[in-house]
């Protein structure tokens, strides 16, 4: 018997992937926005982030929404140690743009 064969019950793999991505998910209508990790720099990147999962639940937006919290406070305390005022400025300007979106939905 073909080792083919044997292992035709997994669907074939698609050939044209991107060398970094390992995989990937189709998008549903019920989904989340969310489809790769994305890096907030700095506040516009902050408010198009917001802009872009407020499509999503309420449940979703608070999840990307403190995973970019955590993130920022992070960037924060690297930017403390390294003495980088205007890294710690961006940071901070960033976490109060997300921090005032998740008191806004909290709100409701």
């Amino acid at each position: 018997m073909p080792c083919s064969s044997l292992w035709s019950f997994f669907p074939p793999l698609a050939t044209n992937h991107r060398a970094n991505t390992f995989l990937q998910f189709p998008q549903t209508t019920k989904s989340c926005t969310m489809q790769s990790t994305m890096n907030i720099n700095n506040e516009n990147q902050a408010r198009e982030a917001i802009a872009l999962w407020q499509a999503d639940p309420v449940r979703a937006q608070l999840k990307n929404l403190r995973l970019a919290q955590e993130s920022l406070e992070l960037s924060q305390m690297y930017y403390e140690q390294k003495d980088n005022e205007q890294g710690i400025a961006r940071a901070t300007a960033c976490l109060t743009i997300i921090g005032t979106r998740i008191a806004e939905i909290e709100a409701r």
